[in-house]
This record gives C-alpha cells, sequence and structure tokens, in this order.
C-alpha cells in the first residue's frame, strides 16, 4: 500500500529542556506549560511523575533548575506509580496497571498494561506481583512476571461497597487503606487467594497506610495521623496519633528517618507538606510544615530533599525538619486556549499571553509573560490583538518580543470571544453583544464603528470575513451570514442552522467550513441560499478550526463524551469528498491549532504542543503570496536515506501552486507506484513511500527512478533499495 501522508510526529518536552521523544509513532516534537502531578518517583537524576493523561519525566540533577525531559501519552489518569529497575508500574485511574520502559528516560514507552474493575488508585511491587488498590474493585493482584503481559490472578474485596485507595505489602502480608471500611490485613501467601486477617474500622477515609515492625501508620482524611499496633496481628489496635484538628485533608504518608512525611491536600490553610516526629509512636509530635498553594497529593524523599505532587512538582529541604526549605520547583502556567505564529516566534494565550522564541523548535524559549487572558489573538505587524473575554479587546505593542507592552483597550459590551482583521478594521463576535466592529487605525485609540445585534439568542462565538461577508457562529443557533460592505451597517442575510454547536469558523472559494462538533463544509456561493456541501467526521469533537490553502487543521478537545482529544489535517481540495491526511492524540484538550509549513502548534489546554508532519501545510492564501519563505524555483530533491530499506522520503519545492504527480518507475520504464497525484500549495513538501508497488507489494532490491511533474516543470531522479 502506498502512504503519501504519515501519521503526524510530534516530540514533548518542557520549554526548558532538551527533545525527548515517544517510542513510535506518533511522536511529539516539543511542548511547554504543564499541569497536574499527583505522585512522583524519584531515582537517580530523575523524577518520574504522573502527569494528566500520562507520564512526565524530569531532570533533577542541577536544583533548583528542574528540566522536563518527556512526555508519554498513556490515556487514564495517572494517580500512583513505582520504578522497578528499567520499568514503570503506573495505578492509571480508569485505565488500570500500566507498564512502561524508561531505560532511556528520553524515550520511555508502554510496554504492556492490565485492566481493573473500577478506579486504580496505588500500585506496590513486590518480585513478580503488582498488588494494586482500586477502589471499588478491592485488592488486585496481577502476576507481572511478564511485563508486556500482566495478567490478573487474585483480589479480595469486602463484601458491600469498597473504597481501597492505598496498599503496602511486607512478606506475606498486605495492608490497605480503604476509605468506605478503613484499614484491613491480608495474608496474601497464596496471591490467588488472600484471606483477611483482620480490619479495623474506626476511622474516617483512610487515605495512606505504612508500615513499619508491628506499627501501621495511616494517614486519615480526618483524623489526621492515625499508629495501630499490630503486635497481635488478629486484633489491631490503636496506641496513639496526632489530629488536625478534622480541618484537614490528609492524603499521603511516608516513614524517614523515625519521622511520617505527610501531605495535605484540601485545607488552604494548612496544605502542602507535615512533619511528624514518631521517635517515640505513642507521642507523635508536629516538627515542621511546608505550605503549597496547590492541593498536595503524592510524596517521595531522596536523603534530606522531599519532593511534592502538586499541581507542580515542588522540592523541599528538611535538613532541619523544624524549617523546612524550597529547593526547586517544576511550575506551570495554567491554561492555554490560543496560539499564533509569525517568523520564529510563537504566541499563546491562556491564563496569561507567553511569547516564544521557536527557531528550534525542538527546544522553545520563553521571552516575555504578560499578565493578560483571553480567548483568541491574532498578530499583525508589531501588534498582538487579543479578545480578552470580559476585558474587551487589548492591543499589545511586541515590537520588543522580550517586553511587551500594552498600548490599547476597547471595552466590549460582551464577552470578546474571536477576532478577525481585515484591513484596519476588527470583527469581535462578542458574545451576548452579538458582532462588534471595532477600527483599529490608530492603535492607542481603538474605537467602535457597530455594534450589532444579531437574530437569536445564543452567543456570538465565532466569526470571520470572506469578501464583503461576515460569517458568525452562534453556539446552537448555528450560522449567521451578514453583509458588511458598509461596516457601519451590517445587514443580515440568512442564517444556517449547523447539527452541533458552532464554534469556530473559516471561509474560502465560496465555502464555509464550521466546527460544530464535526466539519461543517457550507456553500455561500449565493449568500442568501446556504447550501450543506459536506459534514465529515474528524477523529473527536470539532471545537476550532484553521484553513491552509487546501488543508483543514482541526481541534478536537475531548469533552467528556467518549472519545479522545486530537488534531486532525483534512484535505479539502475537493470539499465533497474530504479526506483525513492525518491525526494525533494530544495529551489533554486542543483548543487551536496554527500551522506553518511542516509544523503545527497547537494550544493544547495545559500545554503547547509542536508537532511536525513528512508534507507541507500552506500559508493562507492572503500571506503565501508574500512569504520570504517560499521556493524560488521548482526542485525535485534526491530521497533519504538512500541507499534505503524499507522505506525513503523525497522532497520537493513549489514556488507556486501546481497540479503534482510523483512517480515511481523501475528500469525498464514501468510504473511500480503512483506517489501524488493532486494539487499542491507553495512551499516545501515531502512525501513518504514505503517501498510498497501500487497493488501493495513489497518491490526487490535494486535502482528505481523517482519523477516529478509540477505544471511545465519534470525532472527524475535515481534511489536504491537494498535489503
Amino acid at each position: 500500500m502506498i502512504r503519501t501522508l504519515l501519521t503526524i510526529a510530534v516530540v514533548f518536552v518542557s520549554v526548558f529542556s532538551n527533545v525527548a521523544a515517544f517510542n513510535g509513532a506518533p511522536e511529539y516534537v516539543s511542548s511547554c506549560l504543564w499541569s497536574g502531578i499527583n505522585d512522583v518517583v524519584i531515582e537517580g537524576d530523575y523524577a518520574y511523575c504522573t502527569a494528566p493523561n500520562g507520564l512526565m519525566i524530569l531532570n533533577i540533577s542541577n536544583l533548583p533548575t528542574i528540566d522536563s525531559v518527556s512526555y508519554l501519552y498513556l490515556g487514564g489518569n495517572g494517580e500512583s506509580l513505582v520504578k522497578r529497575g528499567d520499568l514503570i508500574y503506573m495505578a492509571n485511574g480508569s485505565s488500570g496497571l500500566s507498564v512502561i520502559n524508561v531505560a532511556d528516560p528520553a524515550n520511555p514507552y508502554l510496554v504492556g498494561s492490565e485492566n481493573t474493575p473500577d478506579w486504580a488508585f496505588k500500585v506496590f511491587v513486590a518480585d513478580t506481583l503488582a498488588y494494586v488498590a482500586d477502589y471499588d474493585g478491592g485488592l488486585q493482584i496481577i502476576d507481572i512476571s511478564d511485563p508486556a503481559n500482566p495478567n490478573t490472578i487474585g483480589d479480595y474485596t469486602v463484601p458491600g461497597q469498597n473504597g481501597a485507595v492505598d496498599v503496602y505489602v511486607v512478606d506475606t502480608l498486605a495492608y490497605v487503606a480503604d476509605w468506605v471500611n478503613g484499614f484491613f490485613l491480608l495474608n496474601v501467601s497464596d496471591p490467588a487467594i488472600p484471606t483477611l486477617i483482620s480490619s479495623y474500622e474506626d476511622l474516617n477515609f483512610a487515605s495512606g497506610v505504612y508500615p513499619v515492625d508491628t506499627l501501621v501508620y495511616i494517614a486519615d482524611k480526618y483524623e489526621g495521623l492515625v499508629v495501630l499496633n499490630l503486635a497481635e496481628p488478629d486484633n489491631p489496635d490503636s496506641t496513639a496519633g496526632y489530629s488536625f484538628g478534622g480541618l484537614e485533608w490528609a492524603e499521603k504518608i511516608i516513614f524517614h528517618n523515625d519521622m511520617i512525611l505527610m501531605t495535605i491536600s484540601n485545607s488552604s490553610l494548612n496544605r502542602g507538606l507535615f512533619i511528624i516526629d514518631v521517635a517515640d509512636p505513642e507521642n507523635p509530635a508536629l516538627l515542621g510544615q511546608y505550605k503549597t498553594d496547590y492541593h498536595t497529593y503524592g510524596v517521595a524523599v531522596a536523603g534530606n530533599l522531599v519532593y511534592l505532587a502538586t499541581n507542580d512538582l515542588e522540592v523541599v529541604d528538611i535538613t532541619d525538619p523544624e524549617s523546612p526549605d524550597p529547593a526547586g520547583s517544576y511550575e506551570t502556567a495554567g491554561y492555554v486556549f490560543q496560539v499564533f505564529v509569525r517568523d520564529n516566534i510563537a504566541y499563546t494565550l491562556g491564563y496569561e499571553f507567553n511569547i516564544l522564541d521557536i527557531s528550534d523548535i525542538t527546544n522553545p524559549v520563553q521571552l516575555a509573560s504578560y499578565n493578560i487572558s483571553g480567548y483568541d489573538l491574532r498578530v499583525d505587524n508589531n501588534l498582538a490583538y487579543i479578545a480578552a473575554g470580559t476585558a474587551g479587546l487589548r492591543i499589545i505593542d511586541i515590537s520588543d518580543p522580550s517586553n511587551p507592552d500594552s498600548i490599547g483597550a476597547y471595552a466590549t459590551g460582551g464577552i470578546a470571544y474571536q477576532l478577525f482583521p481585515r484591513d484596519t478594521l476588527l470583527y469581535i463576535a462578542a458574545g451576548n453583544q452579538g458582532l462588534e466592529i471595532i477600527n483599529v487605525a490608530t492603535p492607542a485609540t481603538p474605537s467602535l464603528v457597530r455594534q450589532f445585534d444579531i437574530t437569536g439568542s445564543a452567543d456570538a462565538r465565532g466569526v470571520c470575513v470572506m469578501n464583503n461577508l461576515a460569517f458568525v457562529t452562534l453556539e446552537l443557533d448555528g450560522l449567521q451570514i451578514l453583509d458588511v460592505s458598509d461596516p457601519a451597517n451590517p445587514v443580515e442575510i440568512a442564517p444556517y442552522a449547523t447539527s452541533g454547536v458552532a464554534r469556530g469558523v473559516v471561509a474560502v472559494d465560496g465555502n464555509v467550513y464550521i466546527a460544530d462538533g464535526e466539519l461543517s463544509i457550507v456553500n455561500v456561493s449565493t449568500p442568501s441560499t446556504p447550501l450543506p456541501v459536506n459534514r465529515f467526521m474528524t477523529t473527536g469533537y470539532t471545537y476550532d478550526l484553521n484553513l491552509y490553502d487546501t488543508i483543514i487543521c482541526a481541534a478536537n478537545p475531548n469533552f467528556g463524551v467518549g472519545f479522545p482529544s486530537t488534531i486532525n489535517l483534512i484535505d479539502i481540495s475537493d470539499p465533497a469528498s474530504a479526506v483525513s491526511l492525518a491525526s494525533t492524540i494530544t495529551p489533554d484538550r486542543p483548543y487551536c491549532v496554527f500551522a506553518r509549513d511542516t509544523v503545527i502548534f497547537t494550544a493544547d489546554n495545559s500545554s503547547l504542543i509542536i508537532c511536525k508532519v513528512p508534507f507541507s501545510i500552506a500559508l493562507s492564501a492572503e500571506d503565501e503570496s508574500s512569504d520570504p519563505l517560499l521556493p524560488d524555483d521548482f526542485t525535485l530533491g534526491q530521497n533519504f536515506p538512500n541507499p534505503f530499506n524499507p522505506s525513503t522520503m523525497i522532497e520537493f519545492n513549489l514556488p507556486k501552486r501546481s497540479q503534482v504527480t510523483l512517480t515511481v518507475f523501475n528500469l525498464l520504464g514501468q510504473q511500480i507506484a503512483e506517489l501524488a497525484n493532486r494539487v499542491y500549495p507553495a512551499g516545501k513538501h515531502r512525501i513518504y513511500w514505503d517501498g510498497n508497488s501500487s497493488d501493495g507489494r513489497r518491490v526487490s532490491t535494486g535502482v528505481y527512478l523517482y519523477r516529478l511533474k509540477a505544471g511545465e516543470f519534470i525532472e527524475t531522479r535515481k534511489m536504491l533499495l537494498l535489503k
């Protein structure tokens, strides 16, 4: 089978770090701005963290600086993890147990997995067994002697409701903390048939457990620290404890040098790390406390350093446990809703406005951050225009990217969701105020041209302009078409009812493309009578889109409706027969996709993700003619690698939009495969050949010819397949 296009290639990495890659495709190129760490394990120079939908590996060799090394998308929701040798075992929420190879921290990959009945909260590994606290599934015992094929061999559930959230195993004893049933001790000498030894129910939401000799230390969400004596295993007895007064929410617990390190997640006054002296277990005493800004869950210790899993990773020095000091952190930066790229600079917008140097896309560098939030942005010359929600329109001078400066503002009547620039005007989808048209000829003093109420009760969420027509999306009310030939006096022409909630919208060549859960294509050649052309089902719930010549880049965030978050590239050269070119799953929720040549930039809710595709995505038609990066001449490059086995890449340049055919022949002149036969935009393009003929058969070792025909240009080159 001939594959002219590959799955999107992407590699995840922090804005401050080196590249790290997935094992196989898809593969992240780079990223920045993360949030949501639940647990952490420390070994050597690395911190292994649960992250939203996956595993994040950080370099901690140079504290206080912490650098991202890699991210592996797994799905699920990482709750806890342990490391044994080169393998990470993760309790991955709804996805059960995940086994990841981290022999090369820069290239982690999934080895195997095993579903559990409910929600995997905690995993403990002993020899060839993994013990998983699986909330309603109780204790699940999984054989991991073959990590690629983990297999559940035993379980223990309490009759009625369960709530297992933590487990610790010593020899043949399993200690389980259960929100519903308190604490129970199991005999697991026969892992296929675990049996109850004893239980202790006088607890309020036992959330963590740590045995030491004949004592068991329990983190209880409302009681704080509870100490049980198990000198008689069948008769546990509470001997002591340390109460926080019932105001905190104890999460996790570990024992270290006669101290209990306990994390607190709920109280805004006391959340963070509590250090409790248990040298005398019958008289625990508070030694010190370290407060965090976020809910604190997982905890790990290495020497005198404690690593806390909050929304960030925080490192605390407890050399003096009475006065713990911060020793480093890996900070997040809230949410990212929008991205715009111009030259070698990426501009992101969410809870703040960030400017990144992407001249090396594998290692983005933050140039500046500006305290302004919003939903949409556009960059024109040295100005950034921001649809800033309730703050209306904001105009930022970015002539010095390292020092952005607010120079103008306009208070829209409604929530500014999206904007579209045209000459000296900005068209703003302004929520319940419909369409607002702003004159920005003088950026320091923008002025209202017209506020126009649109028929219907829904908020205006998206807008684009084509010729003298404005297309405004109205959520459940679909699309409204306006005549804006006189911007001071817009006129409604016609509505169009969409099948879903209409948000993003773009228009070109008489067609409008609407993100309404899927991709709706509408012909507006006769604006008063819009006609459906196609409804294309994307690989997710389509929220926003951008148009690049004949390719739609669609952002498809998962809003909990049963499918993953993805970005999708769609060929619309024939709108009635749109074709999916490539797609990939993203770690979080993509709200916007911006493309430049072979690179895609995705605002993925909690991160900026940078992707590469093996073909060129053109600039919009209005940008293409003036782009200095476009090639001057038609060229056909030498395939690479060459010689090759089994696949190779062929690159060609087009100075203008052209009908292209790319064909492979043998030395007898017989056609072996046709790799391309369609219109391509101006730019650099790469096409992949997998070494198969048109009928799907592997071709033999030998010399082959490949010929490019683009308009009047024809060139042929040789390539060598060696097996």
